[in-house]
């Protein structure tokens, strides 16, 4: 970065915030005195709780997230509580004494992680052993030992009803697309389907899916669209584990030129302002955002005054929006 970006962001001046972070970081591990000042509000009153959410990935990139962060924002209203935000690339020495630096320097009093699903990040962030609630988490999160709640969206039973009413108007044939060993959300979501064909004496056929590693471009309708051709047999219906999926579904099948759905049937996971829009407007499981970056914020203020509960896993109710992309 330039002599002059580094400068402004050292001496508290406008540049963008993601900026600011990562050479803020970097001064505190190359040992730049002064720097408690400028990642730090001068004036911080000492019985507030500070509350850090930490990412893996900038939230200004995550419109879902978003909404739960306005949702925190909209719980702390006029409370001494001050929210904090970190993101960390990876678990290299450097990141961790730069993130145990930070935690020190802002007096944080508990974490909300969101969408951490490394094993190593995880396991760093609780052996801060400060109080953490992850807002969905890895898929099997139960292996790990701290104080910790997890917070997430009934993503097993809303799936499994949305599935039924297909099959009963006569769909059997399901394919999933999404890495569903990515986190315990897409997971959830997958065996969600795979039961509902269970229950109703149907069989579950891989060769239906696209469940390439979560690192692959399901957001490119050319990579998309060539894992589609690529399949033997097209299913009647797609089970997304997201809506930004399905909608990256739904432009290659228009440009494959196959009628949804008629032909085939899409199914998201969301409810993203862009599932509304896209023709056909999408099928989905509307979430509500603001409500679960609400609970994240009651959990670990609960977990901050009350150290030692057992760890809790927690479910927000979902609700079904059938549209164009499903009969």
């Amino acid at each position: 970065m330039s002599r002059n970006t580094v400068s402004k962001a050292l001496n508290g001046q406008k540049v963008p915030e993601r900026t600011r972070q990562i050479i803020l970081n970097k001064a505190i591990v190359m040992g730049y005195k002064g720097i408690s000042l400028t990642t730090t509000n001068m004036n911080v009153i000492k019985n507030k709780i500070h509350i850090l959410i930490v990412t893996n990935k900038p939230l200004a990139n995550l419109s879902f997230f978003m909404a739960t962060v306005k949702g925190m924002e909209q719980c702390i209203e006029g409370k001494d509580i001050i929210l904090f935000q970190y993101m960390i690339l990876d678990s290299s020495d450097m990141s961790h004494d730069a993130f145990h630096q930070y935690l020190s320097t802002n007096q944080i009093s508990g974490i909300i992680g969101i969408e951490i699903f490394n094993d190593d990040i995880i396991q760093m962030i609780l052996n801060t052993e400060l109080p953490v609630t992850f807002i969905d988490c890895h898929r099997f999160i139960n292996q790990f030992s701290g104080d910790f709640d997890v917070i997430l969206m009934d993503n097993f039973y809303s799936i499994y009803e949305l599935v039924q009413r297909l099959i009963l108007n006569q769909t059997t044939k399901f394919g999933f697309i999404g890495d569903f060993t990515h986190c315990r959300g897409f997971y959830e979501r997958f065996i969600g389907l795979k039961e509902t064909l269970s229950n109703n004496g149907l069989t579950y056929n891989a060769a239906y899916s696209i469940t390439e590693p979560d690192h692959c471009p399901y957001g490119q309708v050319g990579w998309m669209l060539e894992h589609i051709q690529k399949l033997p047999e097209l299913p009647q219906a797609f089970v997304c584990a997201n809506d930004s999926i399905a909608i990256t579904v739904i432009h290659a099948l228009n440009q494959l030129n196959i009628s949804i759905p008629n032909e085939i049937q899409v199914i998201g996971f969301d409810n993203i302002s862009e599932s509304e829009h896209i023709v056909p407007s999408l099928t989905t499981i509307h979430t509500p955002k603001e409500q679960l970056g609400q609970e994240a914020i009651q959990l670990v203020i609960n977990r901050i005054l009350n150290p030692g509960i057992a760890s809790r896993i927690s479910y927000i109710r979902t609700s079904t929006l059938i549209r164009n992309s499903t009969k």
